[in-house]
This record gives C-alpha cells, structure tokens and sequence, in this order.
C-alpha cells in the first residue's frame, strides 16, 4: 500500500483529486507481472476479494494516463518543463520495495509528477513513517483477518503513538462508521457498515 501525509496542508496529494489521478497513472498491470512475478491481483483495498467484509462493488481503479493528466490540469497542475510537481516518496532498502518505487517513479513521470526516491534502511525508514516524516511511502499489509484494522488505520484516534493511522488522515464521518462497526455485533450490520 501507499501511504500519504494529510498533515502537509499544501501538499498536491491532499487533494483527491491528485491521489486517483497518481492512481489512474500505476499500471497495476505490470507491477504485478514484473515486480510480483504474476502472483498477485490488483486489490481494490485492505481487505481480500473473499472477506466477509469486503465489498464486491468495488472496481480497481484503471491504468489511463489521459485521466490522469485531465484530473491534474483540472487541479492546476499544468508541466513547467515536463513537472507538473515532485514528490518525496520514501521506502526501505528492501529489494522489492526499491524496484516497487523504482517502477512509481517512472509510472508517474509520465504524466510531469517528479519523484525522488529516498531508500532508507528499515529502522530509519519505518522510524520515520511511524514519526510523520514522509510525503509518501509505500509498505505492505500480511494477515488481515478483521476489518478492524480500519480504525487503526484510519480513525482519526489512531494517529501514532495510539495506532496506525501514519498518513493523519481525518474524517469525523469515517470515524463514526469504525466506532459503530467496533461495536455490532451482527456480522452482516458489520460488513454494510465497512
């Protein structure tokens, strides 16, 4: 997954917008076949096609770089010289990590979104995710078994130290919703309200 700071309030991915057009400009594709070896299937969030959870409404966002490129001029984020912006964008040394980000990197220059890659080694790295000290970074999730893990990463309570919640995202509707699945107890009310 990829992670996003909200905290940078001038930041170009704080907007929407931005984000599904960094989005439309990933060529899943081709990460999964490369980088993954085809083992792999294009995710539509944290939990599996499968989960009691998860909702089969949803649909991969498409690789289409006009979209992309229309969704950043209608933000104002015309190219000077071939950039539209750049992005920090930090990982871990690890081997498939670096090649993930190498891959992003080139994906998004094709649409003027400059990238510079900071590859740390882990403890500096997950020290700075968990810290707050990134624009971007990418990191994977093994095991999700619960839905739950949507409060921990999302709930505006679980900004670190009190969770996972590294990017400081914040939605009070959002909120409601993680606090009223926490506590049903009907899985079905559970998967509606997820």
């Amino acid at each position: 997954y990829m992670g996003f700071n909200f905290r940078l309030e001038d930041h170009p991915t704080r907007s929407r917008n931005v984000r599904l057009a960094l989005a439309h400009a990933l060529n899943r594709d081709l990460i999964i076949k490369h980088i993954l070896g085809g083992m792999a299937s294009p995710a539509v969030g944290v939990l599996p096609d499968g989960h009691w959870a998860f909702n089969n409404d949803l649909q991969p966002v498409q690789f289409d770089l006009e979209k992309a490129k229309q969704l950043l001029d209608a933000e104002g984020y015309t190219e000077k010289d071939g950039v539209r912006f750049t992005i920090e964008f930090k990982v871990s040394q690890n081997k498939q990590s670096r090649k993930l980000a190498e891959i992003i990197q080139a994906q998004w220059g094709q649409i003027g979104v400059k990238v510079n890659l900071q590859s740390l080694e882990w403890g500096t790295f997950y020290e700075d995710v968990v810290k707050g000290n990134f624009e971007t970074y990418v990191l994977s999730w093994v095991g999700v078994t619960d839905p739950d893990i949507y409060h921990s990463i999302f709930h505006s309570s679980s900004i670190p130290p009190n969770g996972r919640n590294r990017g400081h995202y914040m939605n009070a509707e959002l909120d409601q919703l993680l606090d009223a699945a926490r506590i049903e107890m009907n899985q079905a009310a559970r998967a509606e309200l997820y």
